[in-house]
């Protein structure tokens, strides 16, 4: 997944950009098909936010925004809520399907299972 960092109005240190980047790319272990991620730093007065984008290709694209005493701590909070949300749209995908087809008893010609 390729994951793109950008700061508004305000400096992000380097280690939590390396933070944002190790967690939004684990995030692709809830949607395999994400393709792409961007993390929005912003600071406003003394109110710190995160805000993490994440396309997924075939499905709608997933936003999170939080708030934080530090970005740090905004960072992890957004975390959160997008895991919530890809764990949530890969269960709606994968409980949609149609169920496995039973194997077939080569004696009796019955379905076991």
């Amino acid at each position: 997944m390729d994951v793109t960092i950008t700061a508004r109005h305000c400096t992000v240190a380097d280690s939590v950009r390396q933070r944002a980047m190790e967690r939004v790319a684990r995030l692709s272990k809830y949607q395999p098909r994400a393709s792409a991620g961007d993390v929005i730093f912003d600071e406003d007065g003394s109110v710190r936010r995160a805000e993490i984008r994440i396309a997924v290709d075939g499905a709608p694209m997933q936003v999170a925004k939080a708030d934080g005493e530090t970005f740090q701590v905004a960072l992890d909070r957004a975390v959160q809520k997008v895991a919530r949300q890809l764990k949530r749209e890969r269960e709606k995908r994968v409980d949609h399907q149609a169920p496995a087809m039973k194997a077939l008893d080569v004696e009796g010609g019955m379905a076991t299972g």
